[in-house]
């Protein structure tokens, strides 16, 4: 099963896929750095039971990420590290 995947500095363009919520093994999630992606975080990604790292930093965009920070990622109970920093996400960080 899939444990980690870096995708930070590939340029990628538009949303977070919902569907990477459906990866329960994946320990590892990174989408930061000279990417471009907008819109939020998706709320299925608080499925991703064995994640530690999700890190979402600079994503190089007049838009960036946006939004609240998804309630569902207060499930994360493995979760050590979470970098959004130069996003615009907004409301209460959830209770780990």
């Amino acid at each position: 099963a899939l444990q980690t995947l870096y995708l930070a500095d590939n340029r990628l363009i538009g949303p977070l896929p919902p569907g990477l919520g459906q990866l329960t093994q994946l320990a590892d999630l990174w989408l930061g750095g000279d990417n471009r992606l907008t819109g939020g975080i998706p709320p299925e990604w608080g499925q991703l039971a064995a994640l530690q790292y999700l890190v979402l930093y600079a994503n190089d965009t007049t838009d960036g990420l946006s939004g609240p920070i998804p309630e569902e990622l207060a499930s994360l109970d493995g979760l050590m590290a979470f970098d959004v920093f130069g996003q615009d996400l907004s409301g209460p960080i959830p209770a780990w």
